[in-house]
């Protein structure tokens, strides 16, 4: 990974299945991938914007991914 890189996942928020169906994918929530200090963190858009640790992130996701 390197700074930049796009993940992708599928999100358990409520308006996931919305944005799945609205977008034809299977993910419904992307970040920015940023290192700081040898740890990697992931930039989205959440209300506000914040940086998430990316293990943090990708637990958030369906089945942990």
């Amino acid at each position: 990974m390197k700074n930049g890189d796009l993940i992708f996942q599928t999100s358990l928020s409520g308006q996931s299945k919305a944005i799945q169906l609205t977008t034809n994918s299977k993910y419904s929530h992307c970040g920015i991938i940023f290192s700081d200090e040898g740890h990697f963190y992931v930039f989205e858009a959440v209300q506000p914007i914040k940086s998430t640790a990316l293990e943090e992130w990708i637990a958030l996701g369906e089945n942990g991914h």
